[in-house]
């Protein structure tokens, strides 16, 4: 277990106090939990997202499962789209799904499966660059055939009273 804890998360952006925790469990499989706890004596709203990439063995055969409803697409000024099925990948993608299914499953091939549950969600984040990687300097340009991104996120503003806490949270396991 791995326990990550800024020391302080008030800013000009986000003028309120709060404690910032991060967890990673590492054992079978592989949990992460962000909570956010509301110190203040006020109220706050606030956006988060667990940013998760996974390696993959080739982008043009992955499958992502488990996604339905429509999605809000950052690349065309977040018009609404229906979620592909099947949901495979041949362009470079930035959609913020507006579901927040507890289970996803990505297919990496006819062998691999990935599992990824999600807790305390409203919406579900996918992201590959695709050859706008060829751009990024943190980012080999032929990296994007072998990543995707599926964030767990809070993308519609989660509300937390004075003195309570919420928490995002992804399990990741094979």
């Amino acid at each position: 277990t791995i326990v990550l804890k800024p020391q302080y998360s008030f800013s000009e952006y986000f003028p309120f106090q709060t404690e910032v925790t991060f967890t990673i469990i590492v054992n079978s499989e592989l949990s992460m939990a962000l909570t956010t706890h509301n110190v203040d004596d006020k109220d706050f709203t606030y956006n988060a997202a667990l940013h998760t990439y996974f390696n993959v063995k080739d982008i043009a055969t992955t499958q992502l499962t488990g996604l339905s409803g429509h999605y809000k697409d950052k690349l065309q000024h977040f018009k609404r789209f229906p979620t592909p099925t099947p949901y495979t990948f041949s362009e470079h993608t930035d959609r913020i799904h507006l579901s927040s299914p507890e289970k996803l499953t990505l297919l990496l091939d006819e062998s691999l499966i990935t599992n990824i549950e999600s807790y305390g969600h409203d919406s579900i984040v996918v992201w590959n660059p695709w050859q706008t990687a060829a751009t990024m300097t943190d980012m080999d340009a032929f990296g994007y055939k072998r990543m995707l991104c599926v964030e767990t996120a809070c993308t519609e503003g989660v509300l937390v009273h004075a003195g309570e806490s919420h928490t995002l949270t992804q399990v990741v396991s094979a």
